[in-house]
């Protein structure tokens, strides 16, 4: 590779991570089905605002055996678990979290949801 083709990527490359830190915070009220189904219900400005919305839905989540996991995301700090299948569990790749950290607090969230059966709200460092 060229010095010039060099100093080309990393301009690319560093203009896109200041656009990515630009972004405003979001977060995912989202399920997935044992089909391989994805669903997003919906991104909001605030936690506060995506758990309003996911506790009007969970009764229909957890009752709904096709539903392996639902919860919150985003890019906030916060997240929630309501639901999770030890199949859903067993596909979590360390590669979605930002950090290492991020990666183990998630993990240990969703153990507490699979042993107790109860929604966790966590939040990442």
């Amino acid at each position: 590779m060229k010095k010039s083709e060099l100093k080309s990527l990393i301009k690319a490359c560093v203009k896109e991570l200041m656009e990515e830190a630009e972004m405003p915070t979001y977060y995912n009220v989202e399920y997935y089905a044992t089909v391989g189904q994805h669903g997003s219900i919906g991104d909001y400005p605030t936690f506060d605002k995506a758990m309003r919305v996911a506790k009007g839905r969970v009764k229909e989540f957890l009752a709904d055996d096709e539903i392996e996991y639902f919860g919150i995301s985003g890019n906030g700090p916060e997240f929630a678990i309501f639901k999770m299948t030890n199949d859903y569990y067993k596909r979590i790749y360390a590669g979605d979290f930002d950090t290492s950290a991020d990666a183990k607090k998630f993990m240990q969230a969703a153990q507490k949801v699979l042993k107790t059966g109860k929604p966790v709200i966590g939040k990442y460092s």
